[in-house]
């Protein structure tokens, strides 16, 4: 009876170190926020009835020409090239390298910068261009400490935003949906759904945010095949600024910090 119990403590606590172990403490060598890809699909009832409309995929670098500014469309940019797109943005101008693309995928450090900040945050984003949208990436996420996370933004300023995160409590992975308040004058984070997961080192995690026209969906899958939602049913009015009825000014993109908040 002893030996069983033995044998069944030490199963245990082999499920625990594969449980949590791509949530231990990284070397700062060691961790990184590597992004694997980005899918953007629009797909607006406006554009189905244009004769315009145009669906367009691409990978890597593009030409002006290859791409669509207009109509129904998507985009799938699977870092292969040894410089960004033309079609990435950036919050203010970088004035130090803190992203790199290598191995087929794009690299953002943790570093202590906060897109509540006005400053440059590792984030790299794009335009949010329909009212109807999926943003989908493929995320291998290692921190080096507690306050490090990555994600998915969608960024219209440093006190309007979404954030679908990723970050380690007490060497529990756990994903998490935010959203910005202004309390005291200053942007704070408001957590509005967070659930525990155990993925492990080296799996990467998918993260999507969905647009349907007046709401904005949260979900996470460990396969890119079966979704969980975190939040859903927020309000894309929070994030649009109202030009002849069109949302303009929304960025949507791959973000890192190692900054506490």
């Amino acid at each position: 009876m002893r030996a069983i119990l033995k044998n069944t403590i030490v199963g245990l606590f082999f499920l625990s170190v594969v449980a949590f172990s791509s949530c231990e403490k990284k070397h700062s060598s060691q961790a990184e926020a590597r992004f694997l890809w980005f899918v953007y699909e629009g797909n607006d009832e406006f554009y189905a009835q244009n004769p315009l409309d145009v669906k367009t995929s691409h990978t890597g670098r593009d030409t002006l020409t290859e791409v669509s500014s207009s109509g129904n469309f998507a985009i799938h940019d699977n870092f292969s090239e040894d410089s960004l797109a033309f079609y990435w943005n950036f919050i203010r101008t970088p004035h130090e390298k803190w992203f790199e693309l290598e191995d087929n995928a794009l690299k953002l450090d943790f570093r202590p910068v906060s897109f509540r900040e006005k400053k440059n945050p590792a984030f790299i984003g794009y335009r949010q261009q329909h009212h109807r949208f999926v943003a989908t990436t493929a995320l291998n996420f290692t921190p080096g400490g507690p306050d490090d996370t990555a994600g998915l933004l969608c960024f219209r300023n440093e006190t309007s935003n979404y954030y679908l995160g990723l970050s380690c409590n007490n060497k529990q992975m756990e994903a998490f949906v935010e959203k910005t308040i202004v309390r005291g004058g200053q942007p704070v984070k408001k957590r509005l759904s967070i659930k525990k997961i155990n993925w492990n080192a080296g799996h990467p995690v998918y993260l999507r945010v969905e647009g349907k026209d007046n709401t904005m969906n949260f979900l996470i899958s460990e396969d890119n095949e079966t979704w969980e939602t975190l939040a859903e049913g927020l309000a894309a009015s929070y994030l649009r600024i109202a030009t002849d009825g069109d949302s303009v000014g929304t960025y949507i993109g791959m973000y890192a910090s190692g900054k506490e908040e």
